[in-house]
């Protein structure tokens, strides 16, 4: 079994970080004692600038046997790929050649985005603008930017305060959204902060797998690019081509997720696998991930 993963970072500071500590884990563990005798037969190629490398063979000692696996990274600019692939079967790899053959190759694709981006450069983000809080909530937008008058980035007392006659309901639990209910009860929007809790994350409208989370007809609700809930899948996908289907196999769940260029993220909850033709939308959320804090390592 083996794969590959490309890894792309918030900036190239996030990259050196995680690569500076998988570099550190290579040099201190090339031997180390779990249940039995362990270790990770390593390269590293480059010299911990812009471009580097490491790749080797990790053996994992256990009482009743040993586990290999061959594993790579490689960095470049805001990127880093990793490769992986079972070595149980008694294989072995040119661990020196696996790390420079990931490095060069990781160059040549950089070099071919750049060229793409230079000749079709991303468009310029546009300011967030808050729509009108006296509109029906069905009509409220749903971009990546702001959900009616809510704009993703503000304070979250300002945001709370943005629909005048608004009820907010405030998080039983932490990670949990604040609840925004029409002053009529028509409709909701739950509202998620970052992990200060006092800034607008993200925006989800319908099914949030949420305990107590409210019901509302999908007519109601601000749409996304035309989309609301209780539409087909296959409309979603014809609104944001090019986008992801993704099952997470532990909760059940299923989405059509959607990214621009320039870091927002549109993502679809659908009742089943999205590619089934009677898949439909249950829930939408959007966000700018650049807003979102870099993930820590170690």
């Amino acid at each position: 079994m083996g794969r590959l993963h490309v890894l792309q970072f918030a900036d190239e500071a996030h990259v050196a970080a995680r690569m500076d500590q998988l570099r550190a884990a290579t040099e201190q563990c090339p031997s180390y004692v779990l249940e039995r005798e362990s270790g990770f037969d390593a390269e590293i190629v480059g010299d911990g600038g812009d471009a580097q490398a490491i790749a080797g063979t990790l053996t994992v000692g256990y009482v009743d046997g040993e586990w290999k696996y061959h594993k790579g990274y490689a960095s470049m600019g805001n990127v880093i790929v990793e490769l992986f692939q079972t070595g149980i079967d008694g294989s072995t790899i040119d661990a020196a050649a696996v790390a420079e053959m990931l490095r060069e190759h990781s160059g040549s694709a950089r070099d071919a985005l750049v060229s793409q981006l230079t000749a079709n450069p991303p468009a310029s983000s546009e300011t967030p603008t808050a729509g009108d809080p006296s509109a029906p909530w069905s009509a409220w937008e749903m971009s990546t930017a702001a959900v009616g008058p809510i704009v993703l980035g503000s304070d979250l007392d300002t945001a709370l305060a943005a629909v005048p006659g608004a009820r907010a309901v405030e998080p039983e639990w932490s990670g949990s959204p604040w609840w925004l209910t029409a002053a009529d009860g028509s409709a909701s929007v739950g509202i998620w902060t970052d992990e200060s809790g006092e800034r607008v994350g993200s925006v989800t409208v319908g099914v949030s797998n949420v305990y107590g989370e409210p019901v509302h007809d999908g007519s109601s609700l601000p749409a996304a690019g035309g989309i609301r809930v209780g539409d087909p899948v296959s409309a979603a996908v014809t609104a944001f081509p090019e986008g992801t289907f993704v099952t997470v196999i532990a909760s059940g769940e299923f989405f059509y997720d959607f990214a621009t260029r320039d870091g927002g993220a549109v993502s679809f909850r659908t009742d089943r696998d999205p590619t089934d033709p009677a898949a439909v939308v249950t829930g939408i959320g959007v966000e700018d991930a650049k807003l979102s804090a870099p993930a820590v390592f170690g």
